[in-house]
């Protein structure tokens, strides 16, 4: 092995990647309590490594006797590179010359940073009928991300959606934690069909939403400074209903609409 992979004895790696614990529901993944510990320090070649990703400080931790520090940034100083592959939940470390692989970095954010949220703020004088049409292009992202947490049970990516388009609205509280919270129990609701249902749910409403087939049920309503966007998607072949509700709220500081709240279901 070469000796730049020879760590101390008790020193464990570990990585901070965008996977979110829905998609380990099987068992793999268990609460643990552990410490962290600021003040130790990691040298390769008597160089320090600086433990930081991003703008965030990376702090080991020791759990039952070993200490685990932040793989990337110990891996990079050791000249290697590390990918991360959502699709199998594989965490590839490359040296040498694999390590001019350009697959994803896996950091904290590594799902979110590909989601986009909504656009959340507009006039106080804009009309239901106009934005519920201007927003459908938003819709179908929102009801895509949901619909692959549907279908994988990674939550990650709409997660992230919602809370990058939640705002706070004066006089109500940011209701992002809690809609992040309903999706999630939603999903997992769904999830316990048979997978070869799950699949063909995910088929048929993909099919639909890339075709701009919104159901029937699809509608808006405005009144007393609230303003509701409901889409609503049905797969040809399943009596399920997959929609999405985006409820705007008039600030009274900012007098705009800003998206206070989004529904999946």
């Amino acid at each position: 092995m070469n000796k730049k992979w020879m760590l101390t004895a008790g020193l464990t790696l570990t990585l901070v990647t965008g996977f979110s614990l829905g998609a380990y529901a099987d068992g793999l993944v268990k609460k643990i309590s552990a410490y962290q510990n600021g003040n130790i320090k990691i040298k390769v070649d008597g160089s320090s490594v600086n433990l930081v990703d991003g703008g965030d400080r990376l702090i080991p931790i020791v759990y039952d006797g070993h200490t685990y520090v932040p793989a990337k940034p110990v891996a990079e100083a050791l000249g290697a590179k590390i990918k991360w592959n959502g699709s199998t939940s594989t965490i590839d470390v490359l040296t040498g010359a694999n390590g001019t692989d350009t697959g994803t970095t896996p950091n904290k954010d590594n799902a979110a940073t590909a989601v986009k949220g909504a656009t959340n703020t507009y006039s106080s004088t804009t009309k239901s009928a106009d934005l519920f049409e201007s927003f459908k292009p938003t819709a179908k992202d929102a009801l895509k991300l949901y619909m692959d947490a549907i279908k994988s049970g990674d939550k990650t990516k709409m997660n992230a959606f919602i809370e990058k388009s939640d705002l706070s609205v004066d006089g109500y509280e940011n209701e992002a934690a809690n809609d992040v919270k309903k999706a999630g129990k939603n999903v997992d609701g769904i999830r316990l069909s048979d997978q070869e249902v799950i699949d063909g749910l995910y088929t048929g409403i993909m099919d639909q939403l890339n075709n701009d087939r919104w159901y029937k049920y699809s509608q808006h309503s405005q009144t007393n400074g609230r303003m509701y966007l409901e889409y609503v998607v049905k797969a040809d072949d399943y009596s399920k209903l997959i929609s999405a509700t985006f409820t705007f709220v008039v600030d009274s500081k900012s007098n705009k609409y800003h998206l206070k709240s989004i529904y999946f279901y």
